[in-house]
């Protein structure tokens, strides 16, 4: 089966949340959007983190940053152009409710 090419990294942002951030390449495979539970299940065990414990956003295909939780298993619609921005805008909507 192919999978999603992607690059990420581990971030604390703003030294109070942990964020797994997620790059699409858009090398012709599989999206990310399409492949996201099995690109953060590599994530987790390749860095040996839970992925419980982080916040998920990644940029998708068409180089918009949306997130993922984990808790609902559901994709948060964000459309930012920079990952940090998707991060407030998610915290923000969180502290909403």
């Amino acid at each position: 089966m192919r999978r999603a090419d992607y690059i990420h990294s581990l971030d604390k942002y703003k030294n109070k949340v942990d964020v797994i951030i997620i790059e699409d390449l858009n090398l012709g495979s599989v999206t990310v959007t399409n492949d996201i539970e099995n690109v953060i299940e590599d994530i987790c065990r390749l860095e040996k983190v839970d992925k419980e414990q982080f916040m998920i956003v990644y940029k998708d295909s068409e180089g918009s940053w949306d997130g993922f939780d984990t808790a609902t298993n559901k994709f948060v619609g964000l459309g930012m152009d920079r990952w940090y921005e998707a991060i407030e805008l998610w915290l923000s909507r969180k502290t909403e409710l």
